[in-house]
């Protein structure tokens, strides 16, 4: 039996909204700001929040979908026979 989960909803809606969160408030905006004080500063550069934020979430949710595999198998091997 194939087993699969989707993180956004199936009781996952905590962790969606911390993933959120921490990509906005503490790398877009704080990664935004720091661009846009420096003495070159321009669109493109403080544009680069954008897909830096992506880039953390996206390693954000690969290590937690790897930890609820891992749990879960964990859970399904003790409950064998």
């Amino acid at each position: 039996m194939e087993h699969r989960l989707f993180i956004n909803g199936n009781d996952k809606t905590f962790w969606v909204m911390c993933q959120g969160l921490i990509q906005t408030l503490l790398i877009r905006l704080p990664l935004s700001y720091y661009m846009s004080i420096q003495p070159n500063a321009s669109l493109t550069k403080i544009g680069l929040a954008a897909p830096v934020s992506t880039a953390v979430g996206i390693c954000l949710n690969i290590g937690f979908f790897l930890w609820l595999n891992r749990k879960s198998a964990k859970k399904a091997s003790q409950q064998l026979p």
